[in-house]
Formats: C-alpha cells, structure tokens, sequence
C-alpha cells in the first residue's frame, strides 16, 4: 500500500496549509427554459494544498520518487490528513469505533474539562488491565502523537499506549483530580500497515476522559474534534500531474502539492 510520506523531522506538511470542501452542481436545463440544480454527493471532495520549503535534497528525492510511483494523479494512496484527529468518535468511547476489554464500563455525559463540553468516565471492574483502543490503518513507521484529557476523582494510574503486530509502547500517567492533557510520542519502527492506540485502565480504577486525539507529528496540536470518521483518507490522490521542485539554496528545496480525496469513499 502506498502512503504519502512522512519526513525526517516527523512533519507531515508545514505551514501555511490549506484545506477546503469542493462541490459540485448538476444542473438540468428544462424544455421551457427553466432549470433544476442539485447537489452532486458523489463529487464531494476534500482538497489540501501542502506547501513545502527547507526539504532537505533526500526529502525532496522521496517526495518526487513517490509521485513517480503512483504516476501524478492515476494511483491513489493513503493520506494522513496533517490537519484533522486521525481518530474517529473522538469523544464517545463507547461508539463502534473504540474496542473495549469487556470488563470495561462507560459512564457519558459527565462535566468536561471546558464550558459545554462533557466528558466519559471509564471504569474496570475486572481483575486485570483493561484495554481500550481503535484500530487504525496508519503505517507503523510514522512518528505520531496520541493525546487525551484525564482526571480521576482520586489519584490512580492509567498508560497510554500504541502497538502494531509485534512492538508495542506505553507511558504510565498519574492521573489526578484535576483535569490534564497526557500525550504520547512514539514511532513502532516497523513496516506494518495498520496500528492500535488507546487507553489502559487498571482493575479497580475509573477515570474520566475527554478529547482523545492522534496525529501524525511529534507534538500535540490544539484539540480536534471528530463525530465520525477521523483524518485517514485511503483513497487520496494527487490534484496535478506533474510536480516542481525549486531550489531555494544549499541542500533546501521547496514545492507546492495538491492532493484530493473523496469524502463518498471515505
């Protein structure tokens, strides 16, 4: 499977970016000289123009030679978008999203960490760790940064944690009765496509969490929130068929990139 690159400082764009819906009208041109216009939901898109400078001269051979590999706009790849919550419901864990150990139970619709926002508390009345995580077709190899909101009417501990089909990473957190943003940094270091992130409970514990957010960089960006589907697109193409890479000195280069995805395969 092709992915769009990650670089070497685990940036996946640079700023500024740009993001925007497209839309398309159909318009039926009547007998009588009027006219029915409707919306056209197949030919909804999401476009990114990513705009790059400083490239390094194999950061730049990479972003070229995978434009080469899917051939401009004929092949489509896989596409992280840099600006959105790669995970999806990222406020109900209890949604078909998230895959909770059994032994874990929800409590919604508790007072979030800022005005109007509410917050679920996870408890597990089992007698082992309880696990819950979402299943993400990301590759393995990329840095990311899975961040959640916790707190816990009494201190108790919790791990965030990421794992493929082989490694796996977790950092243990003191939760406290004060809300705060926990964040994870890691790389799994292999070439899998397809991750797990989440949140580990042990038994007897309960906390409280809010705002669960994965991106593909190394540092938390201010907070996202996700209904539905996350940022992963699988079907992203590139918007031009061809690619201009300027030299902007000794060892720097720049471009601009397009690409687009559709939200009905989405």
């Amino acid at each position: 499977m092709l992915v769009f690159p990650q670089f070497i400082d685990g940036a996946a764009c640079q700023f500024p970016a740009r993001t925007q819906l497209l839309f398309r009208t159909v318009t039926n041109e009547l007998a009588d000289g009027g006219t029915i216009k409707n919306e056209d939901d197949l030919a909804i898109r999401t476009e990114w123009v990513l705009q790059y400078a400083g490239l390094t001269a194999s950061e730049a051979s990479e972003l070229e030679e995978f434009f080469t590999a899917v051939e401009g706009r004929l092949k489509t790849f896989v596409f992280l978008d840099p600006t959105s919550n790669l995970l999806a419901s990222s406020e109900d864990p209890g949604s078909s999203y998230w895959s909770p150990d059994p032994n874990l139970v929800f409590t919604p619709l508790l007072p979030g960490p800022f005005e109007n926002t509410t917050a679920t508390a996870i408890q597990n009345l089992g007698q082992a760790e309880g696990t819950l995580y979402q299943s993400l077709e990301c590759p393995a190899w990329f840095t990311y940064c899975i961040s959640v909101y916790l707190r816990a009417s009494q201190a108790t501990a919790a791990h965030l944690i990421a794992q493929d089909q082989a490694h796996q990473t977790k950092l243990e957190l003191l939760v406290q009765p004060v809300w705060t943003r926990r964040h994870l940094r890691f790389n799994l270091g292999s070439g899998d496509l397809g991750i797990k992130v989440g949140l580990l409970v042990p038994p007897g514990a309960e906390v409280e969490t809010y705002g669960f957010q994965l991106e593909p960089q190394s540092s938390p960006s201010p907070y996202k929130r996700t209904l539905g589907p996350g940022g992963i697109h699988a079907h992203a193409r590139f918007a031009d068929d061809s690619i201009r890479l300027r030299a902007e000195g000794a060892d720097s280069y720049g471009c601009t990139v397009r690409v687009v995805a559709s939200t009905y395969l989405e």
